[in-house]
């Protein structure tokens, strides 16, 4: 799961670190090539998911107004 990689990306940050660090301190200050990556990668698979529920409620409620439109 790309959360899971992030969460990672974060904690072997803050393990480096000479001092105790935020993981806000990190994801604002510290972000790499690989966080960005992994951040539009997450981004992209969460756009795919709203996609999928938007049609899935639009095939409901066309199956709604089939079934309204045949038993009235």
């Amino acid at each position: 799961m790309k959360y899971e990689k992030i969460w990672t990306w974060a904690e072997e940050k803050r393990n480096k670190s000479d001092k105790m660090i935020s993981r806000e301190y990190v994801y604002n200050n510290l972000q790499d090539l690989r966080l960005k990556n992994l951040l539009s990668d997450r981004n992209y698979h969460i756009g795919l998911r709203v996609m999928s529920l938007e049609n899935y409620i639009k095939s409901l409620k066309n199956l709604r107004s089939l079934i309204d439109s045949k038993y009235k």
